[in-house]
């Protein structure tokens, strides 16, 4: 079982999760997740994963580079952060 495996194995379902009324762009309880963004950003040294607080990274990456696709949603942000170290240097 590799490193992947093992993190994809804690992530968690994203309907499990509702807005947080006093801010829109978190959840409750809080997430953390791992996103990809569009090849046609990726170049130099610019990182095709990121990760972050869901969902205000995600909208912020929405808002950058017009799409973003979740790959996975933790409720640990070193997990989320680990995923997306893990697939910028094995993928």
């Amino acid at each position: 079982m590799t490193q992947k495996d093992i993190l994809m194995a804690k992530r968690v379902d994203p309907n499990r999760y509702k807005a947080d009324p006093s801010n829109l762009n978190c959840t409750v309880s809080g997430t953390w997740g791992t996103y990809s963004i569009p090849d046609d950003f990726v170049y130099g040294r610019k990182k095709k994963y990121r990760f972050g607080n869901h969902s205000a990274r995600m909208i912020e990456l929405k808002r950058m580079y017009g799409s973003v696709e979740l790959i996975a949603l933790f409720e640990n942000r070193d997990d989320a952060k680990a995923l997306a170290e893990y697939l910028l240097e094995n993928e």
